[in-house]
């Protein structure tokens, strides 16, 4: 709760919580009148609207294309492989964005340079054309498989008589 009191303070670390001065509203009117506000207003709106139109689905996709896979070995590895990033900082998450999306040597410009889609690299990460759809897929591939267990077990409790009877239904 210090960070919230520290929001309406001048902080000062050397002053501490209870020493530095009261200003009230003073920071959130700055930030409510610089210029900056509606961008920052608006990209925070689109990406969370992205992030739940991608990232809502994604998982439920995943988890509806592995219950239908039979083959228990490959189902067992792409649960766990997908699962996996959930346990990794996003600091590590970041760095593997920064090492495949890389202008000098990124797997992604090295397929596509292979592939002759491209002649030159392309700095992704030095465009913000790229930046809303780098975060979304990013955040996308973290947390899909979390999310695809818990639709899983969802759909693993769901009673087979049903499955039956749809079928007989047509």
């Amino acid at each position: 709760m210090y960070g919230v009191l520290m929001a309406f303070q001048d902080y000062s670390i050397f002053d501490g919580f209870w020493a530095s001065p009261w200003v009230g509203f003073k920071h959130f009117n700055m930030f409510f009148h610089s210029p900056e506000f509606w961008p920052i207003i608006r990209n925070t709106i689109i990406i969370s609207l992205l992030k739940f139109c991608i990232g809502f689905p994604a998982p439920i996709l995943l988890a509806l294309l592995l219950n239908e896979v039979r083959h228990m070995a490959f189902k067992r590895v792409v649960q766990t492989v997908s699962y996996l990033p959930h346990f990794l900082s996003l600091v590590i998450v970041a760095g593997f964005a920064i090492s495949i999306l890389s202008a000098d040597n990124g797997s992604v410009n090295i397929l596509l340079q292979k592939l002759h889609l491209i002649k030159e690299p392309i700095g992704f990460l030095g465009k913000a054309e790229y930046f809303w759809s780098i975060l979304v897929t990013t955040n996308v591939w973290k947390e899909i498989g979390f999310g695809s267990i818990v639709y899983l077990a969802a759909i693993a409790g769901i009673n087979p008589s049903l499955y039956e009877a749809a079928a007989m239904d047509g």
